[in-house]
């Protein structure tokens, strides 16, 4: 996966906000449009969220996601919302079955 072959790179010398940002877009694709959409499954989706979860606790990934959620206040809103929730939400609950199914 992408996001682990950039926190490998990363693991000698720390990370920055640009080498999490690619990251946290990716996260925030699978939030925002992928499960609300049911696009992925709930088994997938439990795994991507493990993923998620994993590297957000991650010292030098929550260090770096951080500061790229100071620099971006409004942006990241899923996923700063599925942090919140202790990861335990379903982004597929955020959004109507209307939506879901015609949005």
């Amino acid at each position: 996966m992408f996001d682990e072959v950039v926190l490998a790179r990363s693991a000698s010398t720390g990370l920055d906000g640009e080498c999490v940002l690619p990251v946290v877009k990716n996260y925030e694709t699978d939030c925002l449009v992928l499960r609300p959409r049911s696009s992925i499954s709930r088994a997938t989706w439990l795994n991507w969220r493990e993923g998620i979860q994993t590297n957000f606790g991650r010292p030098a990934f929550a260090q770096a996601w951080a500061r790229v959620k100071k620099s971006t206040e409004t942006s990241f809103s899923e996923l700063r919302k599925l942090e919140a929730g202790a990861f335990l939400d379903d982004p597929r609950n955020w959004v109507s079955v209307w939506r879901r199914l015609w949005g």
